[in-house]
């Protein structure tokens, strides 16, 4: 988002998420933008309102997201993309096909796909049920926009 300032015409600011107060008096707030991020990402929850807040927290990191609800929407998504997909973030309980299921279909189309799990449960609890492997990357639900995005940052390199 650009705001532009009607006293000066020819300042433009990138809003994101940091909040600098202008000098005293001037009554202006300038927000500052991160580095912004770069690649795609397939985000596969079961949850509407999680996807959609998940989804808007990787567009304004800067990533391109393709969405969909479970596992073999995601698969169709896919196999009508002509986009290279980078990253699997997925849930690993959902119907119709867990989120290890998903990423075992995927990563035969794209080997060098990096998956990162979200789960309601511990990592303990997923890991004991047999859910996901151990050492896989797991995100614990709830998460922040800041947690999200550093360890997507962390997992695809950016």
């Amino acid at each position: 988002m650009i705001n532009k300032f009607p006293k000066a015409p020819d300042l433009n600011v990138s809003v994101s998420h940091r909040e600098i107060p202008a000098a005293p008096g001037a009554g202006q707030a300038v927000a500052i933008a991160g580095p912004k991020a770069h690649g795609t990402i397939l985000l596969v929850e079961d949850t509407h309102s999680l996807r959609e807040v998940t989804k808007e927290f990787l567009e304004l990191a800067g990533y391109t997201v393709l969405e969909a609800s479970n596992g073999p929407d995601a698969l169709a998504l896919v196999q009508n993309t002509s986009q290279t997909i980078q990253l699997l973030l997925t849930d690993v309980i959902m119907p119709g096909m867990s989120g290890p299921d998903l990423a075992k279909n995927l990563q035969a189309l794209y080997p060098n796909l990096h998956v990162l799990y979200m789960s309601g449960y511990t990592d303990n609890k997923v890991i004991r049920r047999g859910d996901v492997d151990p050492g896989s990357n797991l995100l614990n639900k709830p998460f922040t926009r800041e947690k999200l995005t550093t360890k997507v940052r962390e997992m695809m390199g950016s």
